[in-house]
């Protein structure tokens, strides 16, 4: 005996090489197109294969889900509305013949109805299997078609949530009231291998009555909209459908009653015996009418229908005998039925990307995660904007602490009469580079990068402010007759980028005044590193002998072997710097080489929300500064084990002018390699920084230009629209020649406007404006049944 089944959809063949294609040659590129040329051809082949499945094995369904998981992430992906293909699937129940060829027919370019209508038929190869293992009739076959039936039912309820995205109206087949009745009916299939399990294991008849009675609500619920009269009823008009749902709920529900005789039976042991016999007449009144209907539409399970009628009846004889000759109860008529347990619910549809096998397509970068990229880029930005000026700053204070330290000890340092080796090392590339005019004059290229900056940032805010002005003077003019949309309300996503970058800018301009500040400031000590090194050699060494900052011979060479311990600290501390800018500099390289857009797609295609795919991207960069922090620690304790040393050092030293000339000269040279490595730094990252905000600033000007173009062009449109309404308005009244005690009321004219349709218009323009357009209003269809809750196995 077969289950109520479901018929499979047809479609058309279409050709994906020929338009998906085309189109990821035109929207990516060539190169992006030939890399997914057999992609595009497998699909093809997946779909073919899709269409002519009809054993429900197991390669078969597995054939379905994967090409549906392939289309889902593919959707993801690709907006198909561009894509120009044409999708036509008929209706399951109803589909074209001879006479009506077109019968049935629901044609989209909305890549969602080749969504919806693969998953139908794979949840229709579902149903089919659990069919045939149900037919095996084993304990262990029940719990296959238990799970075949539960899969099923969680597709038929995903295909109605996409076909619910459907743009227009679709086959009768893919309507929510029609899945939702396959589900149920799913639903009830489940339910049933359920209750045939329960009875094989001789559960008690209280609880087999309630799987029964569960049975009996999924399968009556099922039928309800088949012969409500509704659309639906309409459309499976001709199909048996409704008559066999109808026909297993009077099946089951009799199984019910005649478990709950049962159960009284086992529980009170005869003393409610017209109870008993109640459920009993119940029973056969129903199995009376299955059989009625088995004859008309399902000749297969008349016989079944007519051995259990059969069997209840004789219980029935039995049961009233025994109330006639013994117990002598009143009959209860029209019992009520029992109570039913819905134990099942529908499993949903598994992950696309676990689905999927090999997603052909992974490549392809969505839409969505590009604009999210763009929002990524500014916080890594910012992100790694603070760490690096924690960097600098507190580099800047290790050179404060160093400062007075360095050249004390440099200056009584016999080894070296010239310039210290530290600072003699770092000459040649600071004149290599122009030394003070060479800096001054990138901070000027820097300067110019930002007033060219700041002048396209002025240019994109006059775009949004001048169409602002005119709709809002137009409104004003037209009043009522503007019928648009208030600019303000739908230009604010540009208006939020603007604002954004102008704080930033502002940031940028207080940055660049402050190294203006310190290029003014060490412009005599830039003017030193214009020397060359054996003039700054003879600046430091002139006639003097470091010796004679120590009192006598003993203390030399004790004050030697001092300042020889406290410079292998110092140069410590520059290497640990050194190992800083290394730091520095590879989180800059880290976030100018990462591909944002590749980055974020990893987490978002996975099901990430771009909040949690931030988060795990930027804490990338927390690695780097947990670095620093463990370098700052070390330079820190360098720096006291050095400030302690050199207070001892400088208890022993005594006053020399001369001493005191040379610690003055190696000082100045000192601060200015170090002013000239601080302000280079900043330089170089406001260029670096500059040249990222024009390119922002340009995208953002481009949207704001487009976004002008559009409304203009929706502007044009409705000032025509106004004029051509006005000129059939009729003229006002004439004034009467002579005096009345009252004007005439004015006669209301009725005319029928002509205004284009500027929705299109408005809705192009949200888009350039940033904001989603949500889908088009759909005629809302009538809510489903609620699903039963389920409840734990017994």
């Amino acid at each position: 005996m077969s289950l109520i089944m479901v018929p499979r959809k047809r479609s058309v063949a279409i050709d994906y090489p020929a338009k998906l294609g085309k189109f990821i040659s035109t929207q990516y590129s060539p190169a992006e197109a030939a890399h997914h040329n057999e992609g595009v051809k497998a699909l093809g082949e997946q779909r073919a294969q899709c269409l002519h499945a009809s054993d429900p094995g197991e390669s078969n369904r597995d054939i379905g889900m994967r090409y549906w998981a392939q289309l889902s992430l593919l959707d993801n992906r690709i907006d198909f509305n561009q894509v120009g293909m044409r999708f036509e699937w008929y209706d399951a129940f109803k589909g074209p013949t001879a006479l009506a060829p077109s019968q049935g027919k629901c044609a989209s370019i909305s890549l969602n109805l080749e969504i919806a209508s693969v998953l139908f038929n794979t949840a229709v190869l579902y149903l089919h299997a659990g069919s045939k293992e149900h037919q095996v009739g084993t304990s262990e076959s029940f719990k296959n078609a238990l799970g075949f039936f539960k899969k099923a039912a969680g597709m038929f309820a995903a295909v109605k949530d996409t076909a619910s995205k459907i743009d227009g109206a679709v086959s009768k087949d893919l309507s929510a009231d029609c899945l939702t009745m396959l589900e149920t009916l799913s639903l009830a299939h489940a339910q049933r291998c359920f209750l045939e399990q329960a009875a094989a294991s001789k559960k008690s008849p209280a609880i087999l009555a309630k799987l029964a009675g569960g049975c009996a609500n999924l399968y009556a619920e099922a039928h309800g909209p088949t012969a409500s009269g509704g659309e639906l009823a309409k459309h499976l008009k001709g199909t048996t459908l409704g008559a066999e749902t109808e026909l297993e709920a009077l099946y089951f529900r009799a199984s019910s009653h005649i478990y709950a005789a049962q159960a009284v039976e086992a529980e009170h042991k005869g003393l409610k015996k017209g109870h008993e016999v109640g459920h009993m007449v119940a029973a056969v009144q129903k199995l009376d009418a299955a059989l009625t209907l088995a004859k008309k539409v399902k000749p297969d399970r008349k016989d079944g229908v007519a051995a259990f009628l059969a069997t209840a009846t004789k219980a029935l004889a039995q049961s009233r005998s025994e109330n006639n000759t013994v117990y002598h109860m009143l009959e209860e008529a029209n019992i009520s039925d029992p109570e039913g347990k819905v134990l099942v619910k529908p499993e949903p549809v598994p992950s696309p990307l676990d689905t999927v096998g090999s997603d052909r397509f992974g490549s392809l970068v969505p839409e969505s995660v590009r604009r999210s990229a763009v929002a990524y880029a500014s916080q890594r930005q910012d992100y790694v904007n603070r760490m690096v000026m924690d960097m600098q700053q507190n580099t800047e204070a290790v050179r404060a602490r160093l400062l007075p330290i360095t050249p004390q000890l440099e200056a009584c340092d016999t080894t070296e009469p010239g310039v210290p080796v530290r600072l003699r090392e770092k000459l040649p590339d600071i004149q290599s580079q122009g030394a003070g005019r060479g800096l001054a004059e990138k901070y000027n290229v820097s300067i110019g990068m930002r007033d060219e900056a700041s002048e396209s940032l002025a240019m994109a805010k006059e775009s949004i402010e001048s169409e602002e002005r005119a709709d809002d003077e137009l409104r004003r003019k037209f009043g009522s007759k503007w019928t648009r949309s208030l600019s303000s309300s739908i230009n604010a996503p540009i208006r939020k980028d603007l604002d954004s970058i102008a704080k930033q800018m502002s940031q940028a301009k207080t940055a660049d005044d402050t190294v203006a500040d310190k290029l003014e400031k060490n412009k005599k000590l830039f003017d030193m590193l214009d020397r060359s090194v054996d003039d700054l050699d003879a600046l430091v060494a002139g006639k003097s002998d470091p010796t004679q900052a120590v009192q006598d011979q003993t203390s030399v060479e004790k004050a030697q072997a001092m300042v020889q311990q406290l410079k292998a600290i110092v140069y410590q501390i520059e290497r640990l710097l050194a190992e800083r800018d290394a730091i520095r500099t590879t989180s800059i390289r880290h976030k100018d080489s990462e591909d944002g857009v590749r980055a974020l797609s990893a987490y978002i295609l996975q099901g990430s929300t771009a909040e949690a795919a931030f988060k795990a991207l930027l804490g990338q960069y927390s690695a780097y500064r947990d670095k620093f922090v463990a370098n700052h620690q070390a330079v820190e304790a360098a720096l006291i084990k050095l400030e302690e040393g050199n207070a001892s050092f400088i208890a022993m030293r005594s006053a020399s002018a001369e001493v005191s000339r040379r610690e003055s000269a190696i000082k100045d040279i000192s601060m200015a390699i170090d002013a000239f490595a601080e302000i280079s730094a900043y330089v170089r990252e406001g260029q670096n920084w500059y040249s990222a905000i024009q390119e922002k600033i340009g995208r953002v000007q481009t949207r704001a230009e487009d976004f002008k173009v559009a409304r203009d062009i929706q502007k044009e449109d409705l000032i025509e629209s106004i004029a051509e309404a006005s000129a059939r308005e009729p003229p006002p009244p004439q004034a009467a020649a002579t005096f009345v005690a009252a004007p005439a009321a004015p006669v209301a004219t009725a005319f029928r406007s002509t205004a284009p349709d500027t929705s299109r218009d408005e809705e192009f323009a949200r888009q350039l404006a940033g904001l989603s357009a949500g889908p088009p209003a759909q005629k809302s269809p009538p809510p489903p049944a609620p699903a039963p809750a389920p409840a734990p196995a017994p």
